[in-house]
């Protein structure tokens, strides 16, 4: 619901930034990279471009372009400046960092498949993926062709960017007959906490913590969970990325967050807390940082 939300605050801080090899000289705001990029994703709809890394040849579709916007919306600090470096080489025709993200293998690494129009490393997380993700919701292989083409439209209008990306997994997920023999549907409440410790009521409200903007898991929903909550209260961090703790520092934050495993406390209602680091510029501070393959460590000391 709020992925836009996150690409736009991509191509805002680019156009704010004088670092961003994006932005032109005669731009006025991050809508004019925005169109730019649009409009390169749709000549590659209509005219996949050639490309070779080392000596394996392959083909660059819209979809790649799309692939890579996937990570740097969950870590905005860590990758923003990455996707504008990896952009505005391919739509120069240079395509090594775009490649080189998208993991394509050179010469005597590849293992192709009929039709595939591109050599591939096997890995193992794809198929872990669709086990989890599949059987996680409700089973959807009894979809009909017209239901899931009606799904499809519906998330296009949420995010034309990633939608094509997520319906592609879903479409896997149709096919996937494999059910868990437990899973959990509900309900989602909990009864009032109660501090003595007394049988089948929490010790302690619930805390939810969100960014501002998560491209995956959106504010609306924590405080929509929030409701079902009694006492619950939801902490907005204000930044962008998926798991505030993972993809922004927040001195703030943290200690909310200390004295709620310490206490059992919440804060007040409306309460937010602003990120220490933004993207595109230096960040000292130690932090999360797994969703995507981060590279950082955290350490509640350093934000001392």
């Amino acid at each position: 619901m709020d992925t836009e939300k996150v690409a736009d605050y991509f191509y805002d801080s680019c156009f704010d930034t004088r670092d961003c090899p994006l932005r032109q000289s005669g731009d006025k705001s991050g809508r004019d990279i925005r169109v730019r990029v649009d409009k390169f994703i749709q000549q590659l709809i209509q005219s996949p471009a050639s490309a070779v890394m080392g000596d394996v040849p392959t083909i660059v579709t819209a979809t790649d372009i799309r692939a890579i916007f996937q990570i740097p919306l969950y870590e905005p600090l860590d990758y923003f400046p990455l996707l504008a470096a990896e952009l505005a080489g391919a739509m120069r025709g240079n395509w090594s960092l775009l490649l080189e993200r998208l993991d394509v293998p050179s010469d005597g690494e590849t293992c192709t498949a009929p039709g595939r129009p591109r050599p591939f490393k096997y890995s193992w997380g794809d198929d872990a993926s669709l086990a989890y993700i599949c059987n996680d919701g409700a089973g959807i292989s009894g979809l009909s062709v017209a239901e899931f083409a009606a799904y499809v439209a519906r998330i296009k209008r949420q995010s034309p960017l990633i939608a094509p990306l997520w319906a592609q997994l879903m479409l896997a997920c149709t096919g996937w007959r494999t059910r868990p023999a437990w899973r959990f549907a509900g309900p989602f409440s909990t009864p009032e906490p109660d501090g003595r410790g007394r049988p089948g009521r929490p010790s302690a409200p619930l805390l939810f913590l969100s960014a501002r903007l998560d491209p995956v898991t959106p504010l609306v929903n924590a405080v929509r969970a929030s409701a079902e909550q009694p006492g619950s209260a939801v902490l907005v961090q204000e930044s962008a990325g998926h798991c505030a703790v993972y993809s922004a520092p927040s001195r703030c934050t943290k200690r909310v967050l200390e004295r709620y495993f310490e206490l059992g406390e919440v804060p007040e209602a409306g309460t937010t807390c602003e990120a220490d680091c933004k993207p595109w510029k230096p960040c000292a501070t130690y932090r999360m940082s797994g969703t995507g393959g981060g590279r950082h460590r955290y350490q509640w000391g350093v934000l001392r």
